[in-house]
């Protein structure tokens, strides 16, 4: 789907309070959660603090994004923002490409230049 491997990288913020997890494929890249970086753990062993993030920003490489005709009338599902959706997957194609959008989200457009470059 991604066109061949991904590579996954965590990296601290500026102000080390948060650690992103990024995707790298060769099209796209992504951020696939952030986490908090505290040490403290509640007894499910889960992070006592969460990262609110805008939905956008956490948009996978392919993304929901087709008309679904079950419904009466057929209705238009998508999780891509206005004017951003590329090419269908040929694997899933009721996902489509998001790197449109991605790709103009400055915290990608720096992992680009700091992580992808030295590479």
């Amino acid at each position: 789907m991604y066109h061949g491997r991904l590579r996954r990288f965590r990296i601290a913020s500026t102000n080390r309070k948060v650690q992103y997890l990024f995707f790298a494929g060769r099209r796209q890249i992504w951020i696939g959660a952030l986490q908090a970086t505290t040490t403290e753990l509640s007894s499910f062993g889960l992070r006592t603090i969460d990262v609110e993030a805008p939905e956008e920003l956490l948009l996978p490489g392919y993304e929901y994004h087709f008309l679904d005709e079950a419904e009466d009338p057929p209705e238009f599902i998508t999780q891509i923002p206005p004017g951003f959706a590329g090419p269908s997957s040929k694997v899933d194609p009721v996902r489509a490409d998001t790197s449109g959008w991605l790709d103009q989200v400055p915290v990608i457009q720096e992992f680009r230049r700091q992580v992808l470059r030295r590479r």
